[in-house]
């Protein structure tokens, strides 16, 4: 029931903050400046809220949307990111957690959801290689 509780209010949040924002974050930059966004070298477009992915609680990549819906989170990531997340579903590296992080302005981290045991269920990928990652969870909880 917790865990309906969460998913309801994480769904409302992200919905309310950050509908407008994330299209215009799901823009990706142009070329070269895509991996190194995906790799945290340079900063993402700035809206008014982004969101960056952490790998068992360390920074992956800033993603451009995130949503939730029951038990299953899905993540649309920029085109060329490469990352842990790649080797991740590679299987070469597992998950124990992973945290979506709703940041602010100036990149500071707002507020993280975790999701537990996360278990990548389907990739899609669109024409310019935007990937969208569907990963099925057993708990989350947000801080």
């Amino acid at each position: 029931m917790a865990t309906l509780t969460v998913a309801g209010m994480l769904t409302a949040c992200l919905l309310q903050l950050g509908s407008a924002s994330i299209a215009s974050a799901s823009t990706p930059p142009a070329g070269p400046t895509a991996k190194a966004v995906s790799q945290g070298i340079i900063q993402p477009p700035t809206t008014e809220q982004n969101f960056a992915i952490y790998w068992n609680g360390a920074f992956a990549e800033y993603i451009a949307e995130v949503s939730v819906s029951g038990n299953t989170l899905t993540v649309s990531r920029y085109p060329g990111a490469y990352s842990i997340i790649d080797r991740w579903m590679a299987g070469s590296a597992p998950a124990l957690t992973l945290n979506i992080g709703l940041l602010d302005r100036a990149q500071n981290k707002v507020k993280t959801y975790s999701f537990y045991t996360p278990i990548l269920a389907k990739v899609d990928i669109a024409r310019n290689g935007q990937q969208t990652l569907t990963i099925k969870f057993l708990q989350q909880s947000s801080s």
